[in-house]
């Protein structure tokens, strides 16, 4: 198992005040051993229940009472590494002592200003963010906003970046999602990866045919960035096929069950009716042989009396 076995700290230029650089030392599965170069933050946040030093707020805005549609909030600031603005979540680094939910509340409150009527809904474990280049984890925390709160009316917040933060609050209804993301890379803006992959994960997987304009040219777009997006599409049609194949052989074992059940309902017709002909044909049986003795009943009465008055007669005449 691949593991690493030395880190060691480069030298830090003395105005370097949130990066560093780390030397490793691994052996990799087939025990080769290898160098790799990574960066880390010099800030670590100290609480026991964090293993994170950094949060991802993904917060939606309901409207309970005013029946208006949700909405997703994103931020847009400018970022220097890229050299563009940038759609993303909500995300700040944590602080000492600070827990994941506090840090959370802490970033929402200071970029955006809502503090009230804010419910958590869930918690990430800690993932990697880049790690091929960084040890940086990260959690993403779940808000809900209450939008009809007085104080989270939009005249009513009060937000309080930090001077080198340029901060634009986006609230985009959820109807809107999809083409609002076309609409952000026309403007030029690049749209962060957390936010790709919401959307994506909400639309539907793999390639997000959802979200083509009406020429199909984002779906264009998306595909030559990589051939896993065809291939997730492919992998879309083949499990698709595999569910209308499990759906027929389900339709199929259905038929099956109710032409055994028709049968059998057939065939328990057919025992009772014969049952009934079975006792008809004995209840016609005792008729029968009723009426016979009752033929044969009446014909001696008959005799009986026709004898009678024979012998009657025959002493009337001596």
């Amino acid at each position: 198992m691949a593991h690493v076995i030395r880190s060691e700290l480069a030298p830090r230029p003395g105005d370097f005040n949130w990066l560093q650089l780390r030397r490793l030392t691994y052996v990799d599965a087939k025990g080769a051993t290898r160098k790799w170069e990574m960066s880390e933050r010099c800030h670590k946040p100290i609480h026991e229940s964090s293993d994170v030093d950094a949060v991802i707020v993904v917060a939606t805005i309901s409207y309970p009472n005013s029946n208006r549609d949700s909405e997703l909030l994103l931020i847009k600031q400018f970022r220097p590494p890229v050299n563009k603005q940038v759609v993303e979540f909500v995300a700040g680094l944590q602080d000492e002592f600070e827990t994941v939910e506090a840090c959370a509340r802490r970033e929402l409150s200071e970029e955006v200003g809502y503090q009230e009527g804010v419910s958590l809904i869930g918690l990430s474990p800690p993932i990697p963010m880049d790690a091929g280049q960084s040890g940086s984890l990260s959690a993403v925390v779940f808000l809900s906003v209450d939008g009809d709160h007085p104080n989270n009316q939009v005249e009513n917040l009060k937000s309080h970046p930090e001077e080198s933060e340029d901060i634009e609050v986006l609230r985009v209804p959820f109807k809107r999602l999809q083409k609002s993301i076309l609409e952000f890379e026309k403007k030029g803006c690049l749209v962060g990866a957390m936010v790709w992959s919401y959307c994506i994960g909400l639309f539907g997987q793999g390639l997000p045919e959802s979200l083509m304009d009406e020429k199909g040219t984002f779906a264009k777009r998306v595909r030559s960035r990589s051939e896993s997006f065809e291939h997730a599409s492919l992998m879309d049609q083949v499990n698709a096929l595999r569910q209308n194949e499990l759906e027929m052989t389900q339709k199929h074992e259905n038929c099956q069950r109710e032409w055994f059940q028709m049968l059998e309902k057939i065939s328990t017709e057919l025992k009772e009716a014969k049952e009934q002909n079975s006792q008809l044909d004995f209840e016609v049986t005792i008729r029968t042989e009723e009426c016979n003795m009752q033929r044969t009943l009446l014909g001696l009465v008959v005799g009986t009396t026709a004898f009678a008055l024979l012998v009657s007669t025959l002493r009337r005449s001596q």
